[in-house]
């Protein structure tokens, strides 16, 4: 398996804030009630946000295995 670490595109705003919100409801597992963590998914990982995020530079790298994204860095 090869993966590779490139710069994100908006091409792969869907997938970015898949994974993203996925791992943030992970990080929060039976900490927090459902109805917030879904207003809290739906206001930082909805397309509109992310794809300006994306060309903000708010995410510096995906990681991507045999062209599908696989994982996401945020720039510090």
């Amino acid at each position: 398996m090869n993966v590779i670490f490139t710069k994100p595109d908006t091409a792969y705003t869907r997938t970015i804030a898949a994974i993203c919100a996925t791992g943030w409801r992970q990080t929060v597992e039976g900490k927090l009630s459902e109805e917030y963590k879904k207003k809290n998914v739906d206001s930082w990982y909805r397309h509109e946000r992310v794809f300006n995020d994306i060309n903000e530079g708010f995410y510096s790298h995906v990681a991507l295995i045999d062209s599908e994204v696989v994982g996401v860095m945020v720039a510090e």
